[in-house]
């Protein structure tokens, strides 16, 4: 159940508000095929190597079922400083529900993760140059998140756990400019940082200790649980940059085209949640480019395209290989890319 109303406290300050009822229930059950005997067997008998990996060990059935609910708002003032103006300040608080894992998982982690909480600030402004033909948005925010909900491949299956609280905070801006009644430039750029501040049972390196030698930093008297307070959250580029200009051309009054240009910059980051060093994403660039025509006399247009231009090699996941220490898998995005493109209205 959701529910928002806008107040005008004045003529140019509107307070907005909102509240949210969230009911979850969720009831699983999972049923392993073991190969291997509940007691380990004689050393060679069959089935006998299955417990030197612990995730491939006997694993007793899921069966589980729990209900949650939360209630979450947000508030916001605005002020119109002018028709052009707005300056805003918001706070809101946010809940992603609990679940159940379904893979093989560690015996140290729990089957059921739990919900996730987190509260978030923010200022802005949104603004208009209409001389200038200008659009310019600025953010500033901030969010505190409790049990982060992460997920990381631990043995034989991805891992849903949670981290003890997590704090990111950053800057967005974007600036939209028509430059002429036919060219349009944008520059968009976002700052985050993000760390976990708590998370004491986390996932350890795997592939550093083995290629290197060097422990873990965060190893403790517990196996396989290291702790990752103060490590970068998962799949967050400090830093992205985005440049995009559109060329238009109009021929004649049926024929038209155009040109588009796209740069991207995508800082560092780190790939999975345990961050062991060898699963570190450097930074990369990628172009994109777009150039086509219109026939509106017969509904038509064709665009030729360019996508990761410079071919760049880069990966979103980079994950530790079933049973191989010391071996990762890096999931690559695709390479310099090229194609046409025909459309035809009926």
């Amino acid at each position: 159940m959701f529910a928002q109303a806008d107040y005008n406290l004045s003529e140019s300050l509107i307070l907005t508000a909102g509240l949210r009822w969230t009911y979850e229930e969720k009831d699983m059950t999972n049923i392993f095929t073991q190969d291997a005997p509940a007691t380990p067997p004689p050393p060679f008998e069959d089935n006998w190597g299955f417990y030197f990996f612990p995730p491939l060990t006997p694993q007793p059935d899921v069966d589980e079922d729990f209900d949650d609910n939360k209630v979450t708002g947000t508030a916001k003032v605005s002020w119109f400083v002018n028709p052009d103006i707005m300056l805003y300040a918001s706070y809101g608080t946010g809940y992603k529900s609990g679940g159940i894992n379904t893979d093989r998982i560690p015996s140290t982690v729990d089957v059921i993760f739990d919900p996730e909480e987190s509260e978030s600030f923010e200022l802005g402004m949104k603004a208009e140059f209409p001389d200038q033909a200008l659009r310019l948005n600025i953010a500033l925010h901030k969010t505190d998140t409790d049990d982060l909900q992460t997920i990381s491949f631990q043995g034989a299956g991805f891992v849903l756990d949670n981290a003890g609280t997590a704090e990111t905070y950053g800057g967005e801006l974007d600036l939209s400019w028509l430059a002429t009644d036919t060219t349009t430039l944008t520059v968009a750029y976002a700052y985050n940082h993000g760390e976990y501040k708590d998370f004491e049972d986390g996932s350890c390196w795997v592939g550093t200790p083995w290629h290197t030698g060097q422990p873990d930093p965060g190893a403790g008297d517990e196996a396989n649980i290291c702790d990752r307070s103060g490590g970068d959250i998962s799949g967050n580029p400090e830093n992205v940059l985005v440049l995009t200009g559109n060329q238009e051309f109009r021929f004649t009054d049926s024929f038209t085209g155009f040109i588009y240009g796209e740069y991207i910059y995508t800082d560092d980051r780190m790939t999975d949640v345990n961050n062991d060093p060898i699963k570190a994403q450097g930074s990369y660039t990628l172009v994109n480019l777009r150039a086509g025509v219109t026939l509106e006399n017969y509904d038509a247009q064709i665009t030729v395209w360019g996508r990761n231009v410079t071919d760049e090699d880069y990966s979103n996941t980079i994950a530790d290989a079933v049973g191989q220490d010391g071996r990762t898998i890096a999931y690559y995005n695709e390479p310099a890319t090229w194609g046409v493109t025909l459309r035809k209205d009926f």
